[in-house]
């Protein structure tokens, strides 16, 4: 869902919803909010010991304090490694946090 859909499903809310009205609000429009509001958020970190990402995932992730690139599959975490420049396994469970990669904004071309 992108932004401005987002918008436009909260604006309609809005619109035909008044505070204190729930009769007629439905779970389609409660997870259509969610999912809205959740577009506007955008994307949280989650931490590991709670939810982990799709096997194959890349991601965002927090290790010792410094945020890289991750790689989530067959149950371990792969880190790229800035200082070697290359990817290597997390044998030590360092990362703490996770987050998908954010979507690459639109350039008008």
């Amino acid at each position: 869902m992108t932004r401005e859909e987002a918008s436009n499903i909260l604006w309609w809310a809005s619109k035909r919803h008044y505070p204190g009205d729930q009769m007629d609000i439905t779970a389609e429009d409660i997870e259509a909010f969610d999912m809205a509001i959740a577009a506007l958020r955008g994307p949280e970190w989650a931490r590991t010991a709670d939810k982990l990402p799709l096997h194959f995932s890349n991601t965002l992730v927090v290790m010792g304090g410094k945020i890289t690139l991750g790689l989530y599959d067959c149950n371990c975490w792969f880190f790229y490694n800035e200082d070697k420049n290359k990817w290597e396994m997390d044998e030590y469970d360092r990362v703490t946090h996770w987050m998908p990669l954010p979507k690459l904004p639109e350039v008008e071309g």
